[in-house]
């Protein structure tokens, strides 16, 4: 390489270092801020994901401990510790929460309102939900009883149809509506997809009003 060549590389050394000098001193406020927002972001989004661990780590323990009391039938306690899980609002344990706390509300006098038992934004699980706590109204004869929300769920794409036709029959049978019970009863017969113990009960149930109405 040549004096000549060797001095006009330096010189574009030096043109482009006073042109990176430049640009630091005209941007060097936004280029540190630009760091420290990324390094911040990342910080943050480290702590939240820890945080959301922790916090799921100690759902589940309030939940197998409260599986534990419900196995030994310590129905108080169980509860005070699934309605403190299903008010985080938090899915998961939350959900499985809602459904632990309409059993017991089956099982014994509790004084757990069911309307304030929540679910969070989950289609399929809260329509069996809602069948749950239509089942338990039944079960206990109260008469505020609405079927508009089970009549919804007993239509034909429904992933509780059979279930919901079920329990609208027992409904239509409480309320002496033999007609429109046979009409759900057959719908669990014709539908193909319907679970053969169900189909099974179902003809019973069937035979026993075909009986009746004679």
């Amino acid at each position: 390489m040549t004096e000549e060549e060797n001095l006009i590389k330096e010189v574009n050394k030096e043109i482009k270092q006073d042109e990176y000098k430049k640009l630091w001193k005209k941007y060097s406020k936004l280029i540190i801020i630009a760091i420290f927002l990324i390094i911040t972001f990342v910080a943050s989004g480290t702590i939240y994901k820890n945080y959301k661990i922790s916090k799921f780590e100690k759902q589940s323990e309030l939940y197998f401990e409260a599986l534990d009391h419900l196995k030994n039938e310590n129905y108080n306690e169980a509860e005070k510790i699934l309605i403190k899980i299903n008010n985080l609002d938090n899915g998961g344990y939350s959900n499985l929460s809602a459904f632990n706390l309409i059993d017991i509300k089956s099982k014994k006098n509790s004084s757990i309102d069911i309307n304030k038992i929540k679910l969070n934004n989950n289609k399929f699980l809260e329509d069996f939900f809602v069948l749950k706590k239509f089942n338990y109204l039944l079960n206990n004869q109260i008469d505020d009883v609405s079927i508009n929300e089970i009549i919804k769920i007993s239509k034909p794409k429904s992933s509780w149809r059979f279930t919901a036709h079920e329990l609208l029959a027992s409904y239509y049978i409480e309320k002496n509506d033999i007609d429109n019970a046979i009409q759900s009863l057959n719908f669990i017969i014709k539908d193909p997809d319907s679970p053969s113990l169900m189909k099974e009960r179902v003809l019973i149930i069937l035979k026993t009003l075909n009986t009746t109405n004679e």
